[in-house]
């Protein structure tokens, strides 16, 4: 299935899923849709939702839209058969769809970075590459601090080690070097010897370049 078509299916999913709906509409964001009708669908659905704390009904949304072009996107995307987004997997091809979406605009976010120097992430790449790759509609995700007060107490106690690459520009992307236990991944353009680029660390936290 093409892209822009699977993100009309998201939004029939909207409107003829509730379990997929009680699930995807508290973390519905525009900036998961390539389509810019869908893009502007999603955002008149967000903010309906913020204003009446519910999902508006197939007649509401219509009243919202006033482009042409819009309105006949939302037509084709509601008259998408029930049976398409009433299925035991549509909510992990959904998720999967918007962990690979938020992949990529954070992959824009740091290609604008590397070329104008102009960053809108709160925070390092390195974290929003981490929950974009993490995204979930699990709400089972994570531990109750009650019940682990233990691992509560080690997780604000433990001092994180930071390992310096030596070039501030990079470390100001990777929130100071590079963190333990974590993954920090090198992207850029096409023919610009990314072949030549290796990183190594080893026991001594040594970080050597080629």
């Amino acid at each position: 299935m093409k892209q822009n078509e699977f993100e009309r299916v998201i939004i029939k999913s909207l409107y003829s899923n509730a379990d997929v709906c009680s699930k995807v509409l508290p973390e519905l964001n525009e900036s998961w849709f390539f389509d810019i009708d869908c893009k502007l669908i999603a955002k008149k659905i967000i903010d309906f939702n913020t204003n009446f704390s519910r999902m508006p009904n197939v007649l509401e949304t219509r009243r919202m839209i006033t482009d042409e072009e819009q309105l006949k996107t939302f037509e084709d995307s509601i008259s998408i058969a029930d049976e398409e987004v009433n299925t035991d997997y549509i909510l992990k091809e959904i998720e999967e769809f918007v962990r690979k979406k938020l992949m990529y605009n954070a992959s824009e976010k740091i290609q604008n970075f590397v070329t104008n120097g102009v960053t809108n992430i709160q925070g390092s790449f390195a974290d929003e590459l981490a929950t974009a790759e993490s995204f979930s509609f699990d709400t089972e995700i994570g531990f109750d601090f009650f019940d682990d007060p233990q691992r509560l107490y080690e997780d604000a106690n433990t001092k994180e080690k930071i390992f310096k690459t030596g070039l501030k520009t990079l470390d100001d992307m990777l929130m100071g070097g590079f963190h333990e236990n974590s993954m920090a991944l090198f992207m850029s353009g096409t023919n610009v010897r990314k072949d030549s680029f290796y990183v190594f660390t080893n026991n001594k936290s040594s970080i050597e370049w080629s």
